[in-house]
């Protein structure tokens, strides 16, 4: 759900227009319409242009490429519309203020999942016993080996958004009712 809050003036006065759009994204292996998709809204306030992409992306470490694509596939095909004798061309770029957001399912590079849990198991420890300045070492390696972190500098999408300092560690899915991180076969 996306909440507006006004004051002084009404939503009418300030929402020149709202529109939507959205799309599914096609399975990587079948091409066929996938479970994976976004959202997009569009509007403006005042003099301002927004733009709100909210996204559910393929999973996987082995899957950053296909995440990469999509992005460009919702950054390219996002409030196109052709229809009888006209095409009209929207380009999410040209918005003031554009706000990526969802699943995007990226992870850390290269490491197994148990040496993640690993890493944070000692950087906890350290934190526990007052080595500061070793966990935020443990913390920062943690962090360049981030999909997400390491595609923003070449993507040519990922590359136009900003993203405030990390300070917490990756998180994991619990077995249920336990401190047991997620012993199923997805390991998430």
């Amino acid at each position: 759900y996306l909440f507006f809050f006004f004051k002084q003036k009404t939503a009418y006065e300030m929402l020149r227009s709202l529109v939507g759009s959205e799309m599914c994204i096609r399975d990587r292996y079948s091409g066929t319409l996938g479970n994976k998709g976004a959202s997009a809204i569009k509007l403006f306030v005042e003099d301002s242009s927004l733009c709100f992409i909210n996204c559910h992306l393929d999973s996987d470490e082995q899957n950053n490429q296909f995440r990469l694509q999509a992005i460009g596939d919702i950054h390219n095909r996002a409030f196109q519309q052709e229809g009888v004798g006209k095409v009209k061309k929207d380009r999410i770029e040209a918005y003031d203020y554009k706000f990526l957001f969802g699943d995007l399912n990226f992870r850390l590079a290269g490491d197994t999942v148990e040496k993640v849990k690993d890493l944070i198991d000692e950087y906890r420890r350290l934190i526990e016993t007052g080595q500061t300045t070793k966990a935020e070492d443990f913390l920062q390696l943690l962090q360049r080996n981030d999909q997400l972190v390491r595609s923003r500098r070449f993507s040519e999408f990922l590359s136009r958004y900003n993203e405030a300092a990390i300070n917490f560690l990756p998180t994991f899915k619990f077995d249920k009712n336990t401190d047991d991180y997620d012993t199923s076969k997805k390991q998430r």
